[in-house]
């Protein structure tokens, strides 16, 4: 941290985002005091996994977490999200329904609900799990939804839930919510610096991850080398097309002819491979689609990911 503040310009504790993940089985009061004093302003608790769920009863003993949201709060961290997979093999969904419960009596600020199918970059080092029936599996997303949104937390997207009085619900709200290579972020103008196993790094438009193993990212940094393993290119795709799918994960909605005054174009003619699905979704009531907007409607804010996708989809972003 002496060596990035060395070489970056922070934003102070109130603005800037330095977010960090803990396992709560090797995690105390004291490393998240210390990890305050470094600067941090954010964590990420992990939920136990398949091996530490049996060990935990079916999580009928959430004092582990309960025991880091309260450190993280006594030492005045901005946010305390909480992560949740469905889709595990061991997984019911009675245990999954306990689960979720439980998190939601601790109140973090933010949770994130992941498939194990498609796990966030941070879980990618860890054995892959068997999967549960797709029955089963939507069944768990639709209570995840049912229950969080009336225990009052609001679905941003990409799996992400807030408060009503978190900075993500607020600039999205107020149309200020960017999103990167790593999720949402309220700095999408900034670089990203990811430090870790898997950690994601953005520099203006390059994209680097280091590698999930933990032996080969010790060699890189013992060899004074960097751990990255890949690296991408943002605007690979097109770039307006890459707008959109931001504006609408990012606002829920599309100026549309706004994009057309800026680009030069008629929107309903350059995306008609789409159309016939985005009018079917109109038709549907999930999103209102005019010649002004295309707005994502309450009733269509669980599948405003899959939106994104068809666009996405259409020119490989």
């Amino acid at each position: 941290m002496t060596a990035l503040r060395e070489r970056f310009n922070f934003l102070e504790h109130g603005r800037g985002d330095y977010g960090i993940d803990l396992d709560p089985r090797h995690t105390d009061w004291a490393a998240v005091g210390l990890l305050r004093e470094l600067g941090f302003n954010r964590v990420c608790i992990g939920v136990p996994d398949a091996r530490a769920e049996e060990a935990l009863a079916d999580f009928r003993n959430p004092a582990p977490i309960q025991s880091l949201i309260d450190a993280a709060r006594t030492f005045d961290f901005r946010s305390v999200s909480v992560d949740l997979g469905y889709g595990s093999a061991w997984q019911t969904l009675a245990s999954f329904e306990l689960k979720l419960a439980s998190l939601i009596a601790l109140e973090p600020d933010r949770l994130h609900v992941f498939d194990y199918a498609q796990p966030p970059s941070r879980y990618l080092a860890q054995p892959l799990q068997t999967l549960c029936a797709e029955a089963d599996k939507t069944a768990m997303r639709q209570m995840a939804f049912e229950h969080l949104d009336a225990a009052g937390y609001h679905y941003i997207g990409l799996g992400q839930f807030a408060r009503g009085d978190d900075d993500l619900t607020q600039a999205q709200e107020r149309g200020r919510l960017s999103r990167t290579c790593e999720g949402f972020s309220l700095h999408g103008y900034c670089d990203h610096i990811g430090l870790g196993l898997g950690a994601i790094s953005q520099i203006d438009t390059l994209c680097a991850q280091n590698t999930s193993a933990e032996r080969p990212y010790a060699q890189a940094l013992d060899n004074g080398q960097l751990a990255t393993c890949q690296g991408w290119q943002r605007e690979t795709g097109d770039a307006l097309c890459d707008h959109v799918v931001e504006r609408l994960a990012c606002d829920l909605e599309v100026d549309i002819q706004a994009i057309e005054r800026r680009y030069g174009l008629i929107f309903s003619r350059y995306f008609a491979a789409i159309w016939p699905v985005l009018e079917q979704w109109d038709r549907e009531g999930l999103i209102e689609l005019s010649a002004q907007f295309l707005c994502v409607l309450p009733a269509g804010r669980r599948q405003v990911d899959e939106l994104c996708a068809v666009f996405a989809a259409l020119h490989g972003i």
